[in-house]
């Protein structure tokens, strides 16, 4: 009978030792899971944020691109309107449409 309660104990903390070891594992996994799940949405975050700078970077190109346009136009319309005065600033009268 003694045999037998020592058995049915060493049967008992076979089995406590197993389920711990599965819980442990088991909680391994899930934390695993959970670190995994927070790496990737902190990469995600990061991709994010990558995503508008570039947005950024090319919205102030194309805005740079533009004012530089502009900025031409004007240069272009101030110098057809300074050449249109340089015959009566040099003395010479009116010159009709040369274009």
């Amino acid at each position: 009978m003694a045999r037998l309660t020592i058995l049915i104990a060493l049967f008992a903390a076979l089995v406590l030792v197993v389920h711990t070891s599965a819980f442990r594992s088991e909680q391994s996994y899930v934390r695993n899971s959970e670190e995994s799940e927070e790496l990737e949405q902190c990469c995600d975050q990061l991709n994010e944020l990558n995503n508008q700078r570039c947005q950024y970077r090319k919205l102030q190109q194309i805005f740079e691109n533009q004012s530089e346009q502009l900025e031409r136009r004007q240069q272009e319309q101030q110098f057809e309107q300074e050449l249109q005065k340089l015959p009566r600033t040099c003395g010479f009268g009116p010159l009709g449409n040369l274009y």
